[in-house]
C-alpha cells in the first residue's frame, strides 16, 4: 500500500481533517476553521445552557401556580370552617339567649304572682279587727304592702316585658326584628341561619344550659354606670358548641332604671317548675339575644319582688297571730266572765235558799249551818247572802283604799246581844230585835265613835257601800232618833 495514503490514514487519528492536509493549504485550512469550530461549540453550548433555564423557569412557575392554589384552598377553608363556627356559635347564642329570657320570665311570673298573693293575704288580715293588734306591727305591715305595690308597679309582668322589647326593637329597626313575622338578616349574619331558627318556640327542657349560663355569673348585679363593661361572659364549658368555641351571649344585668335590691337568684329549676317555652305572636321574628337584652326581666328585680313578698306574708301572719291571740283572750274572758256569772248565779241561788231557811229561825237562834263566813276575816258569820254582799263591798274598798274592812261585830246569838243590852243599856237593843240575831248588820272598826260622822270609812261607805246593798239606817243618821253609830251598817233592811 503506498505510503502517503496509509500517512494520511494515520492522521485522522491524531486531529481533525485539516491537519492532515499537506502543505499549505492544510496550514490555511486550518487557520480558518479553528475559530469556526469554537464558535459552533460555543453557539451549541450557549443554546443547551438557554434551553435548560427555559425549562428550570417553566417548573418555577408551575410550582408558584401550585403554591398559590394550595393557599387559596387552603384561605377558602378557613374562612368556610370560620363561617361554619360563627353559624353555630349564633345558633348556640340564640338558644342560650332564648332558654335564658324563658327562664327569666319564668321566675318574673311566679315573683308576680307571690307579690299579688301576699297583698291579698294582707288584704285580708287589715280587713279584720285591727285594733287588737299592736300599732306598730299593724304599721310596719302598712309600709310593707305599700312598698310591695310600689315594686309590683315597677316591676312589669314578664309578658308586658317582652312585648315592650319586641316592639322597641322592631320601632328601632333592630336587625332581624320585622312586622311581617319573618326574620331579616343582618348584614353580617350567617345565611346559613334560618329564619325559624329565632321564630319558632325555643325548647327549653330542662333549661340545664341556661341554668349553667345564668349561675355562671352573669346574673351578678352590674357595675357602677362609670364601670360597666359589655365583654361577654363565656358560659360553662358543658354549654359550648361542638366547635370549641363559646357562643357569644349578653350579660343580664339589672334593668338600668332601677338598681338591684337584693342577692342573686340563681336556683336550677325542679321539674314541677320548669317554664314554658319562649314563643307567641308578641316576640316572634325577634332574636332572642335581643329580647334577653331589652326586657325588663332581671334576677335582680324578682328576686327583691319575691323577699318583699315573703316579709309582707310574715308581718301578715304576725299580725294575724296578734288579733287571733287577742280574740282567743276576749273568748276566753268573756267565757271566765259567763262562768263566773253562772257560779255567781249558782251561789247566790244557794245563798238565797239558805237565807231562806235562816229566816225560819227566831231572831239570834239560826244554827250555824245556815250561817256563812267571808275570805278576809275569819270568825264572821252572816245569813249568807249577806256574808256574799260583804265580800263585794270588802273589794270594792281594797280597789279604792288598798285595805281591808275590820268587821268588829257580826251575827249574834240571843244571848250574845242579852248581855251586850245589859253591859251597853240603851245603846244596844234587846235580845230578838236586833238585825245582828238575824244575820244582816255588821259593826265595822275605824268607821268613827259616838257621832262621829267625818272619819274616812264612814265617809267612804255614804258614797258606796250602797253600790253593794248596804245601808246605814236613818235613825242613827245626825238628826235621827239614834243611837248615833257611824259604825253600824246593814244588808237587806229596813227602818
Amino acid at each position: 500500500m503506498p505510503a502517503p495514503r496509509h500517512a494520511w490514514h494515520r492522521a485522522a487519528h491524531r486531529g481533525p481533517w485539516w491537519t492532515a492536509v499537506p502543505g499549505t493549504l492544510g496550514s490555511f485550512l486550518s487557520v480558518l476553521l479553528r475559530p469556526a469550530a469554537a464558535l459552533v461549540a460555543a453557539s451549541a453550548l450557549m443554546a443547551g445552557s438557554v434551553t435548560q433555564l427555559t425549562i428550570h423557569q417553566a417548573a418555577l412557575d408551575a410550582a408558584a401556580v401550585a403554591t398559590r392554589a394550595a393557599e387559596e384552598a387552603q384561605r377558602q377553608a378557613a374562612v368556610a370552617a370560620a363561617e361554619r363556627r360563627r353559624v353555630a356559635q349564633a345558633a348556640d347564642t340564640e338558644r342560650l339567649s332564648g332558654q335564658a329570657t324563658a327562664y327569666l320570665a319564668h321566675h318574673r311570673r311566679v315573683a308576680r304572682q307571690t307579690a299579688l298573693s301576699a297583698v291579698a293575704t294582707a288584704d285580708g288580715v287589715t280587713a279584720g279587727p285591727l285594733e287588737l293588734a299592736p300599732a306598730d306591727q299593724v304599721a310596719s305591715l302598712d309600709a310593707a304592702v305599700a312598698e310591695l305595690a310600689q315594686l309590683l308597679d315597677q316591676t312589669p309582668d314578664a309578658d308586658v316585658a317582652l312585648t315592650a322589647a319586641a316592639n322597641a326593637a322592631r320601632a328601632t329597626g333592630t336587625p332581624g326584628a320585622t312586622d311581617s313575622g319573618t326574620t331579616e338578616p343582618s348584614a353580617g349574619a350567617p345565611a346559613a341561619v334560618e329564619p325559624a331558627a329565632v321564630a319558632e318556640p325555643l325548647p327549653v327542657v330542662p333549661l340545664a344550659d341556661a341554668v349553667r349560663l345564668i349561675s355562671s355569673g352573669r346574673h351578678a348585679p352590674a357595675s357602677p354606670p362609670d364601670q360597666q363593661t359589655t365583654d361577654p361572659v363565656v358560659p360553662p364549658t358543658e354549654s359550648r358548641s361542638d366547635t370549641g368555641d363559646a357562643p357569644t351571649v349578653l350579660p343580664l344585668a339589672p334593668h338600668p332604671r332601677r338598681a338591684p335590691s337584693g342577692p342573686p337568684l340563681g336556683p336550677v329549676l325542679a321539674a314541677a317548675d320548669t317554664p314554658t317555652a319562649l314563643s307567641g305572636p308578641a316576640t316572634a321574628a325577634v332574636p332572642a339575644t335581643t329580647l334577653l337584652a331589652n326586657a325588663d326581666l332581671s334576677l335582680q328585680d324578682s328576686q327583691a319582688l319575691t323577699e318583699l313578698a315573703g316579709r309582707v306574708v310574715e308581718l301578715s301572719a304576725q299580725v294575724q297571730a296578734s288579733i287571733d291571740e287577742a280574740l282567743a283572750a276576749r273568748k276566753a274572758a268573756e267565757l271566765a266572765r259567763a262562768q263566773e256569772a253562772a257560779a255567781a248565779a249558782a251561789r247566790a241561788a244557794r245563798n238565797a235558799d239558805r237565807a231562806a231557811a235562816a229566816d225560819t229561825f227566831p231572831n239570834g237562834g239560826i244554827p250555824p249551818a245556815y250561817l256563812c263566813g267571808v275570805d278576809f276575816q275569819r270568825g264572821v258569820q252572816l245569813r249568807c247572802d249577806v256574808a256574799a254582799a260583804l265580800e263585794a263591798l270588802n273589794r270594792d274598798y281594797r280597789r279604792d283604799t288598798g285595805r281591808t274592812l275590820q268587821v268588829a261585830s257580826s251575827y249574834r246569838t240571843a244571848e250574845q246581844q242579852a248581855a251586850l243590852h245589859e253591859e251597853k243599856g240603851g245603846l244596844a237593843a234587846t235580845a230578838g230585835t236586833s238585825n245582828h240575831g238575824r244575820g244582816q248588820a255588821i259593826d265595822l272598826a275605824g268607821a268613827g265613835s259616838l257621832g262621829q260622822y267625818d272619819a274616812p270609812l264612814y265617809l267612804w261607805l255614804r258614797a258606796h257601800a250602797g253600790d253593794e246593798g248596804w245601808r246605814h239606817p236613818s235613825y242613827m243618821e245626825p238628826g235621827g232618833a239614834g243611837p248615833y253609830e257611824p259604825w253600824h251598817w246593814e244588808y237587806g233592811t229596813r227602818d
